[in-house]
This record gives C-alpha cells, sequence and structure tokens, in this order.
C-alpha cells in the first residue's frame, strides 16, 4: 500500500520505488537463468544455494557500509518534501475498496497461472527444471517491464477504468498465451528441421514469447 500510494504522489519518491523494484526483478531474472540452465547443472542444488546465500550476505554487508555515506548527502536531498497525494476523483472510497480486491484476486490467479504455465511446459521441454525457470523468468521480465512503466502511467491515468481495462486484457492474453503455447511444439519442431537449429534452444524461446 504504501508503494502503491507513492506512486501517485509529487515528487522523486514514486518513481526511484518504481526504479528499485525494476532492477531488483532484473535481478531475480538473472539469478532464475544463471541458476536454472546452468549453476544447479554445474555445482548441483547444494553449492547453488550456498553461492546465492554468499551473493545476498555480500549485498547486505555492501548496503550496511554504504548506508552511512548516503545519510551523509545534501540535507536538502535527504527532506525533500512529498507532494499531496493526487488521485482521480472517480475513485472513491468504495472504488478504493474494489481496487485492493482486484489486487487480490489478480494475485491469486497470477500465482495459479505460473503453476498451469509450468505444467504445460513440462510437456514440451526435457527437464522440468527448464520449464520451472522459463516460466519463472518470463513472468519476472515482465513484473521488471510493469514496474519500470507503471510510474509515468499512474501519474497520467490513475482511474479505476484503467485498471479494469488492463485486467481484461490480461485475461485475455493469458488465454492467448495457452494457444499459443500449444501451437508452438509443432512450429519449433518443423523450423527446427529446416533451419539445423537445436530444438531444445528454439522451444525454449518460443515458450518465453508466446507467455510474455
Amino acid at each position: 500500500l504504501i508503494v502503491s500510494s507513492s506512486l501517485l504522489r509529487d515528487g522523486p519518491l514514486g518513481s526511484r520505488v518504481g526504479a528499485l523494484y525494476a532492477v531488483n526483478t532484473a535481478g531475480a531474472v538473472i539469478g532464475t537463468v544463471v541458476s536454472g540452465f546452468w549453476l544447479i547443472g554445474w555445482w548441483g542444488l547444494e553449492r547453488t544455494f550456498l553461492v546465492a546465500a554468499v551473493i545476498n550476505i555480500a549485498a547486505g554487508a555492501v548496503a550496511v557500509v554504504a548506508a552511512p555515506r548516503w545519510d551523509r548527502g545534501p540535507a536538502t536531498a535527504r527532506n525533500e518534501p512529498v507532494g499531496p497525494l493526487r488521485v482521480s476523483p472517480s475513485i472513491t472510497p468504495g472504488a478504493r475498496r474494489l481496487v485492493l480486491a482486484a489486487f487480490v484476486v489478480s494475485g491469486l490467479v497470477t500465482l495459479a497461472l505460473e503453476v498451469v504455465w509450468f505444467r504445460e511446459l513440462v510437456l514440451f521441454l526435457e527437464s522440468s527444471t527448464y520449464a520451472f525457470t522459463v516460466m519463472l523468468a518470463t513472468v519476472l521480465v515482465g513484473i521488471s517491464a510493469g514496474s519500470a512503466v507503471a510510474t509515468p502511467l499512474l501519474r497520467r491515468w490513475a482511474d479505476i477504468r484503467l485498471l479494469a481495462v488492463v485486467e481484461i486484457g490480461v485475461g485475455l492474453a493469458a488465454l492467448v498465451s495457452f494457444f499459443l503455447l500449444s501451437k508452438s511444439y509443432g512450429v519449433v519442431s518443423r523450423a527446427a528441421d529446416l533451419i539445423g537449429t537445436g530444438q531444445l534452444t528454439l522451444v525454449i524461446v518460443a515458450s518465453a514469447l508466446a507467455m510474455l
């Protein structure tokens, strides 16, 4: 809720939060791809977990060391006032509750959609690890891209009707993704025979594009 409200305020807080979330999720994409396609195969699960733990500890240590330096920045930057919350007149208290309910349902459906996508990809990919990696990395790419563009969109069109259009579009896109995934394997098989490229790579690319 704090993040959502900050996106609608004047000042740089909203854009900073959106950029932070986008960068953080982009890092998750890199970690997912590297772990799923290389580290687990090279070093196994235990060593991959250890590498992730060491990187997390290092990131935390850097944050602790760097924080005092950032705190000593100009006072005007630290105490920059945040403008009042600007909300579209169409967003009444009842509409706000409706928005929160839509977020809850959308989150539940998205998690369920990830499971269904994974189950469908297992039919096409040789490894369940690859299937999960492709699904999760694709979902995270979408989250990262959405976070990067959310702030300017909300500042222009903070309207509940926009949310309705987006949710309907997401639902239709999910249906289209199932159709594309069901057709991708046959198309990829023919393409691999024609151009002589590894079929697994083409399936991964086609599956990612279908879900994205």
